[in-house]
C-alpha cells in the first residue's frame, strides 16, 4: 500500500436486502443478499435465533392426530397471565392448552369440514373465544369457557296447544310464540328469535289453553318464554317455564295480554353466521365472509361485513347476536371477495383481493359504520398476512401483503414498502400467486421484526421474509432478510409467551411445523434448529473505491465481531463481478476473557479492480454470533 491507501471501512449494513437497484446504486447500507441474518444487534447483522420444540411438558396430554393447521392466543380476561394457546389440526382436532396446565381436548359442537382446521379466525371478546370456521352449520362458534357452542340461539319451531279441562274458557282466537333463553344465576344471557305463530282457537267448554314447548334445540337453552297476542300484531310477554316443563295453562283473560313486556323487536336477536374472519374493537364484534351460501338471513354475498351491538345495548347475549340493519355490503358487484379484517385508527378496514375499504365510525346507532373506498387496485392476499405492528416513530400501524408485495398502511392510504425486494417478490408471485392466500405472519415485538411466511409452489416449505422495522427509521421501510431451515415449514403462526405467564420479552412466534403430527415449535429460541446447526451469511454491494476512473488494490484487512468460541467466519472478496475471487478464513474463539475480536483477513490482495464485493459466510454451529465491521485497506491507482 502507498501514499494513496485509504481504508474501505464497511460498519452499518442493517438496511438489508437491495436485490432491485443496478449493483453501484445498492446503498450504502444495504446488501444483495442476507440469509438467517437479523439486524438487532451488531453493524453487519447477527445470527437469527433458532428453533425449539416447546417443553415436553407442554405436549402433555397432546390429542392431536394431524399437522397443526391454526393457532390462536385467547386471553379470557383482563388478565394477560391466564391466555390460553388454541391449536386445530388437519383431522378436525381442537385442543386448548390453559395457564400451568396441559392440552385439553375441546369436543366442538360441530365437527370441522373442509378446509379442516385450516384458517380458523378468533377474537378474545368478553371473556370468551369468538371462533370462525367451516362446518355444516351457517353458525358463528364460540368458547365460552367451559363449551365450544354455537353462538347465539336458533329459532324454535312454533308451540302447539290443545284445550285444558272442563269449563267456559271463552273461544277467542288468540295467537302464541315462543322463544329459548339461557338463564345463568337468574339473569337471561342468550335469547332466541320468536318462533313462528300459533293461531289457537279455544272450544269455549275447557279452562284453558295448554300450550306445549316445540323440539329443543339443544344449544344450551334453558327456559322457553311465551308471548301472547288477540291481534297477531303485537305480541306481548307472557311467561317463562324452564324447558324441563314442557307445557303451560294459559287460563288467562286475552284481553290482560297487554299487561306484559313487548315482544323483543323481530330480527334482533339473530345468531351470527359462519364467518371467516373476526375481529372486535374492543366494544363489539366484527365478522366478514361466511363459509356458507345459503341458510337463513345470510346473504351468499361475499362482500358482507356483520357486527354485533355494543355490548351492554340490552345485556342479552349483546356479543351473541346480529340485528337486522347491522350489515353492511362493500364492493358487492367489483367481482371480488373479502379476504381479511382490521380494527386500527378508529376504523374498521376491510381488505379484497384488489381493493381497500374503511368503515368509519358515524355513531348513529342505527348505521354505525359509513363505508368509504381507500383503494381500488391493492387489497390483501389473506387475513393471516394482515399483521399489527408499528411504524419508525413507534406508532400503531398496519402491513400486509398484497398481489404485488409487501404494503403498509398509514392514515390516508397504502403504502408499498417493497422497493427494495420487488425481484425477489415477483419471483415469489409469478410462481405463487395460487398459493399466496396461504400467507402468514407475525409481529415480533421483542425484536420489532415482521415474519412472514410466503408459500412457494405447494404447501410444504414457504420463503420466510423479515421485515426488520428500526424505530430510527421513519419511512417505516425497514430492512429486509430472508430465514431459510425447517423453520420455514410453517402451517401457521401466533406470537405469544410461555403460557401462563404475562406478555415479556419473551414472546416468541409459534409455528405448526408440518414435519410431524402436532408438531408445534417456538422460533427465535436458542442457536439451533432443534438439534440441526444452519448457516448465515451476507454479500454485500460492489465498491468502486476508486470511482471507476480509477483502479485500485486491496491489501489483507480485518473482521471485527463478538467473541464466540469454535464459530469460523469465511470472507470472500469478488473482483469485478467475478473476474477473480479470494478468500480468507477466521476463527472468532477468543483468546481470553475478551467480548469482541479482531481477526485479520489474509490472502485477500487484489490489484488492479474495479470494484469489489464481499461475502461473509458463518459456518453451522452450536454458538450465536455478532459481525460488527469490516475494514479493507485500498490502494488508489494512477489513472486509466
Amino acid at each position: 500500500m502507498g501514499t494513496n491507501t485509504k481504508a474501505l471501512a464497511i460498519t452499518d449494513l442493517r438496511g438489508g436486502i437491495n436485490d432491485s437497484a443496478p449493483p453501484l446504486l445498492v446503498g450504502d447500507r444495504q446488501v444483495t443478499a442476507a440469509t438467517n441474518i437479523d439486524y438487532y444487534d451488531g453493524g453487519l447483522g447477527r445470527k437469527r435465533g433458532g428453533a425449539a420444540t416447546v417443553p415436553v411438558s407442554f405436549y402433555s396430554g397432546s390429542p392431536f392426530t394431524g399437522r397443526i393447521y391454526s393457532l390462536i392466543r385467547h386471553v379470557p380476561g383482563s388478565d394477560d397471565t391466564a391466555a390460553e394457546l388454541w391449536a386445530f389440526d388437519e383431522d378436525g382436532i381442537v385442543a386448548r392448552r390453559p395457564a400451568a396446565a396441559t392440552w385439553i381436548g375441546i369436543t366442538a359442537g360441530d365437527a370441522l369440514t373442509a378446509p379442516i382446521g385450516r384458517w380458523v379466525s378468533g377474537a378474545s371478546f368478553n371473556g370468551k373465544l369468538f371462533l370462525g370456521y367451516n362446518t355444516a352449520q351457517n353458525r358463528l362458534h364460540c368458547w365460552d369457557g367451559t363449551t365450544l357452542r354455537r353462538v347465539g340461539l336458533a329459532t324454535p319451531a312454533a308451540p302447539t296447544a290443545a284445550d285444558s279441562g272442563s269449563g267456559t274458557y271463552a273461544a277467542t282466537i288468540r295467537y302464541y310464540k315462543v322463544a329459548y333463553t339461557e338463564v345463568v344465576s337468574g339473569t337471561i344471557v342468550r335469547r332466541s328469535e320468536l318462533s313462528a305463530v300459533l293461531t289457537k282457537t279455544p272450544s269455549g267448554s275447557g279452562t284453558g289453553l295448554t300450550i306445549t314447548k316445540p323440539a329443543a334445540i339443544t344449544e344450551g337453552e334453558t327456559n322457553w318464554e311465551i308471548y301472547a297476542s288477540t291481534d297477531n300484531l303485537i305480541f306481548y310477554y307472557l311467561t317463562t317455564t324452564v324447558v324441563g316443563t314442557t307445557t303451560y295453562v294459559d287460563s288467562a283473560d286475552p284481553t290482560t295480554y297487554s299487561s306484559g313486556a313487548v315482544e323483543p323487536l323481530v330480527n334482533s336477536n339473530r345468531p351470527p353466521p359462519s364467518a371467516k374472519y373476526i375481529v372486535t374493537d374492543g366494544n363489539r364484534l366484527i365478522m366478514a365472509g361466511c363459509w356458507e351460501t345459503s341458510g337463513g338471513y345470510v346473504s351468499p354475498k361475499s362482500s358482507r361485513v356483520w357486527f354485533t351491538p355494543v355490548t351492554g345495548t340490552l345485556d342479552i347475549g349483546d356479543d351473541e347476536r346480529i340485528p337486522l340493519a347491522n350489515y353492511l355490503d362493500v364492493g358487492e358487484t367489483d367481482g371480488s371477495y373479502i379476504t381479511g379484517l382490521a380494527v386500527w385508527s378508529n376504523a374498521v378496514w376491510v381488505f379484497k383481493l384488489r381493493s381497500l375499504w374503511k368503515l368509519i365510525p358515524t355513531g348513529i346507532v342505527s348505521a354505525p359504520y359509513e363505508a368509504i373506498r381507500v383503494s381500488t387496485h391493492i387489497g390483501a392476499m389473506s387475513h393471516q398476512s394482515i399483521v399489527h405492528a408499528v411504524d419508525g416513530s413507534g406508532s400503531d400501524a398496519l402491513y400486509f401483503l398484497s398481489h404485488i408485495g409487501p404494503m403498509k398502511l398509514g392514515t390516508c392510504c397504502p403504502t408499498y414498502i417493497g422497493q427494495s425486494v420487488v425481484k425477489a417478490w415477483r419471483t415469489l408471485a409469478a410462481a405463487s400467486m395460487t398459493w399466496l392466500p396461504y400467507a402468514h405472519g407475525v409481529f415480533h415485538a421483542n425484536k420489532n421484526q415482521i415474519w412472514w411466511w410466503i408459500p412457494q409452489e405447494g404447501l410444504t416449505y414457504r420463503a420466510l421474509w423479515i421485515l426488520n422495522l428500526p424505530l430510527s427509521d421513519p419511512s417505516g421501510q425497514g430492512a429486509w432478510s430472508t430465514f431459510t431451515g425447517n423453520i420455514t415449514a410453517a402451517e401457521c403462526s401466533v406470537c405469544t409467551g410461555p403460557v401462563g405467564t404475562a406478555p415479556s420479552m419473551s414472546m416468541v412466534p409459534l409455528i405448526g411445523q408440518n414435519g410431524d403430527d402436532g408438531r408445534i415449535w417456538a422460533l427465535d429460541t436458542g442457536t439451533l434448529d432443534i438439534a440441526t446447526s444452519y448457516q448465515g451469511s451476507l454479500t454485500t454491494k460492489p465498491y468502486a473505491v476508486g470511482g471507476l476512473l480509477r483502479k485500485f488494490g486491496l491489501g489483507s484487512g480485518v473482521l471485527v465481531a463478538r467473541a464466540a468460541p469454535g464459530v469460523t467466519v469465511t470472507v470472500t472478496a469478488n473482483r469485478d463481478s467475478g473476474v477473480e475471487t479470494r478468500t480468507s478464513t477466521v476463527n472468532l474463539t477468543p483468546e481470553a476473557n475478551e467480548t469482541s475480536v479482531v481477526r485479520k483477513l489474509d490472502g485477500m490482495d487484489f490489484a488492479s479492480c474495479d470494484t469489489v464485493a464481499f461475502t461473509l459466510a458463518v459456518a453451522g454451529s452450536d454458538a450465536a454470533w455478532t459481525l460488527d465491521a469490516l475494514i479493507v485497506p485500498t490502494d488508489i491507482e494512477e489513472p486509466r
